[in-house]
């Protein structure tokens, strides 16, 4: 379909980590998804550490080609939790922290997905619409974007093409 040429399109143009969020869980959307470029599919409701788990390994996985994930985020093997508890109080935990954008048309999902990443260490930014989402994309490129496929207006996969396009 339209959306997966789309995300194509956008993994051959970015290697920001991309995980599409869903309410449904569909084998044949999350293999072609797969298949396309996305890094990952997470069907909702999610499990809390699974979830948190998943970004971890997704933001390793793009930074571990070099020492960008320590330089960045402190020691990836302790985890994010313990380098933010061992830097707590000190200037660079604000400019380390991985930066992930969330975007989602459901207020409750943007607050549950704030709480859990922020609770996990990290700076996240939520945007409820896809033209809110490129705005914010335009101000700061975050380290990841959590992009729920099914939005009114611009739909996730639209919202990651005019990314790309910047």
């Amino acid at each position: 379909g339209y959306g997966l040429e789309t995300l194509l399109f956008i993994r051959q143009h970015c290697d920001v980590p991309i995980i599409m969020l869903s309410d449904n869980y569909d084998p044949a959307s999350l293999v072609d998804a797969l298949a396309m470029g996305a890094d990952d599919y997470v069907t909702k409701p999610f499990s809390v550490k699974e979830f948190t788990a998943r970004v971890l390994a997704k933001l390793r996985r793009s930074c571990m080609g070099t020492s960008l994930m320590k330089t960045r985020f402190g020691n990836p093997q302790s985890g994010l939790l313990d380098w933010n508890r061992q830097n707590e109080g000190t200037a660079e935990v604000t400019e380390k922290r991985p930066f992930i954008m969330a975007v989602d048309d459901e207020p409750a999902i943007l607050m549950i997905l704030k709480r859990i990443l922020h609770s996990a260490g990290f700076e996240v930014v939520t945007a409820p619409d896809g033209n809110t989402a490129l705005e914010l994309f335009r101000k700061r490129e975050p380290d990841m974007v959590l992009l729920d496929i099914m939005m009114p207006g611009l739909d996730g996969f639209q919202v990651l093409n005019r990314i790309r396009q910047q």
